[in-house]
């Protein structure tokens, strides 16, 4: 079966991430960034936070403006920046390096993000967005799956020791993570895509940075987008709990190493799964997009409540345990039960994140909007990345940590719920109908269908404030 050209673009944006967001991934998720302590990778990861969130909100409109090759060879310079960082600052947890890289990643990065964001929202048609986001997925997060080998061979090597990450491993994240930005030049512009039905990707010709701006300001009026913040938020907070406190405490640095190879596993397994039943359920988009949300739910909170029990039958504390008291994948079965919820973590993230792009997607099938929704959705990503690390730095209790993480998950799936049920069996974009393309926020709202008459208060008000920024633009 011949595969389409907007499929091997996905297929490509995938590897182009494989070795860019992939590696970072491992190397982030072995815990503490392959160190004894949290302190390096805390302040990489808090000053690339607060980065993310203004990179975020602006790389939307870079994309829409300097287009897909130019925002991912910069994006990727920032991961070979990152990565080096670490490798510098190896042997000092203060140094300047990480804060300095992290604060670049924030900023590169984010072009990556929202340029796989838009091409997996935007390339598909309607019926096969969650096949296509889950094919990105599965391929990128092969890459935090092989990153994720590396310092499990090396660190189980003869003589190696099984709590440190020797430099070279390091370097081999900037040599892929390089390769990887060089194959940015092969991708295509978004408006030479032809979906799978044979109808051509829309895209808004760019009108200047003005428009540009005010159609970011018009995704922060749009309820649905202010309803999915406590979604888009949990979705990083967690990582720093998963990461640097489940993992990163308790286990010695070759058994983490395993550990985040197996939670990318879970995550490619819990992409493919959630992406086909979204697509392939029997029943209408509308239908589907609920019974996605029960299932990612139910599961999520179900492994938050198993990672509290574990919490408190073993009442883990924050202090620096000795070598010999870091469990290890050989302790049998009290490594199997901890390593059983930290692939149940891997595999809810992924679902989560999954779900979090298909009802985004449900909302518009308009390449250069999808591009705002995606930058908005990692910004507000950001911000919960931000929070997290200075919650751990500040040496939060685990299981206070452990429960705020259960409870803005709740919070979020609640959310999330209002917001599925206003999707609608098809898409029906203003300027695919009435073929206008002369200025994007023309089309930023279809103020009929987005907002109902009996419309709740809060609607209302979002509604007063998106009427105020089309006036600005000229919308009637």
């Amino acid at each position: 079966m011949a595969v389409s050209r907007a499929m091997r673009q996905i297929i490509l944006m995938g590897i182009i991430c494989f070795g860019t967001i992939g590696m970072f991934n491992a190397m982030s998720s072995i815990g503490n960034a392959g160190k004894h302590s949290p302190t390096a990778q805390n302040l990489a990861i808090t000053s690339s936070s607060i980065a993310y969130i203004v990179g975020f909100l602006l790389a939307g409109g870079t994309h829409n403006m300097i287009g897909p090759r130019l925002c991912v060879v910069f994006g990727g310079l920032s991961f070979v920046l990152y990565a080096g960082s670490m490798l510098l600052a190896k042997d000092d947890d203060r140094s300047i390096y990480p804060p300095l890289a992290g604060i670049l990643l924030g900023l590169g990065a984010g072009l990556i993000w929202v340029t796989h964001g838009a091409m997996m929202m935007s390339y598909p048609t309607e019926d096969n967005k969650g096949k296509y986001i889950a094919v990105f997925w599965a391929i990128f997060n092969l890459g935090a799956v092989i990153g994720s080998i590396l310092p499990l061979v090396m660190n189980s090597a003869p003589g190696m020791d099984p709590d440190d990450v020797s430099p070279t491993t390091y370097i081999v994240y900037m040599v892929v993570m390089g390769l990887a930005t060089l194959l940015a030049f092969f991708l295509a512009r978004p408006s030479t895509i032809v979906r799978d039905n044979g109808e051509a990707v829309s895209v808004a010709k760019f009108s200047g940075l003005r428009a540009e701006c005010v159609a970011i300001l018009a995704v922060f009026c749009d309820w649905r987008m202010l309803l999915l913040i406590p979604a888009f938020f949990f979705s990083n907070f967690s990582y720093t709990y998963q990461f640097n406190d489940f993992n990163g405490f308790n286990f010695n640095i070759r058994t983490r190493s395993l550990n985040s190879m197996l939670f990318w596993i879970a995550q490619i397994i819990g992409a493919v799964v959630l992406g086909y039943l979204l697509d392939r359920i029997p029943v209408k988009r509308s239908r589907r997009a609920v019974l996605g949300l029960i299932l990612v739910g139910v599961l999520f909170m179900a492994t938050w409540v198993a990672a509290l029990m574990v919490q408190l039958r073993h009442n883990w504390e924050r202090k620096q345990l000795q070598s010999n008291d870091l469990i290890d994948y050989e302790h049998g079965s009290t490594y199997t039960g901890l390593l059983a919820i930290y692939a149940m973590f891997g595999f809810c993230d992924a679902a989560f994140a999954v779900y979090c792009y298909w009802l985004m997607g449900a909302l518009s099938n308009k390449h250069d909007e999808l591009s705002r929704y995606a930058g908005f959705f990692k910004s507000i990503q950001s911000l919960g990345g931000a929070v997290a690390a200075p919650l751990d730095l500040a040496q939060t209790p685990l299981k206070e940590y452990l429960i705020t993480n259960w409870i803005l998950c709740a919070l979020s799936i609640a959310a999330m719920f209002l917001v599925c049920r206003t999707v609608t069996d098809t898409t029906i974009d203003d300027y695919d109908e009435q073929g206008d393309q002369s200025c994007v926020c023309t089309n930023a709202y279809d103020f009929r269908r987005l907002y109902a008459p009996n419309a709740s208060l809060f609607s209302i008000s979002s509604y007063a404030a998106a009427r105020r920024v089309s006036n600005a633009c000229g919308i009637k």
